[in-house]
């Protein structure tokens, strides 16, 4: 002889693993797409300094933050300047996930020097940067964008290097 459970029991039971255990690793699931978003950007960013376009970011960035980028980088190209630049370092410090938007707390060290296009030499000296970023991501129809990026904190350390693009 077993123990039976009444219906109504088995019936709580399942509907608490339907909407308390599955929307959890739902939610799991999201924060992972969006950190992915993030990182994506990140190196979206590193192509875009040698491209100078925002063409290969167009899935994960909203059209605000499109123009924003592209009048960045042209400003930088107009003067003749390449930003040579790696991110060897992101921590995720905080995901918050609202209805339709995202708040994305990461530390970031940058690596970035920049050079003049003609002539080959550095004209920013190689620097090493600190950041505390907030990315702000919107909710498409196609996924989460990026649509807006604020800067926290910044702290830069000079690093020595040669004077010539190739050093």
């Amino acid at each position: 002889m077993y123990f039976k459970l009444p219906s109504f029991i088995k019936t709580t039971f399942i509907t608490l693993v339907v909407f308390l255990i599955l929307p959890t690793h739902a939610f799991a699931d999201e924060t992972e797409d969006i950190k992915k978003v993030v990182v994506a950007y990140n190196f979206g960013i590193v192509k875009m300094a040698k491209s100078s376009t925002v063409e290969h970011m167009v899935n994960i960035i909203s059209k605000k933050r499109a123009n924003k980028l592209h009048l960045w980088i042209k400003s930088w190209h107009d003067n003749n300047l390449f930003m040579d630049t790696a991110l060897p370092k992101m921590e995720f410090t905080n995901v918050n996930i609202g209805k339709g938007v995202a708040k994305v707390f990461v530390n970031e060290e940058w690596l970035y020097r920049y050079i003049d296009i003609k002539t080959k030499k550095i004209t920013h000296p190689a620097t090493r940067i600190l950041y505390a970023m907030k990315y702000e991501l919107v909710k498409q129809n196609h996924g989460w964008v990026v649509d807006d990026v604020k800067t926290l904190s910044e702290k830069q350390e000079k690093l020595i290097l040669g004077s010539k693009a190739s050093d």
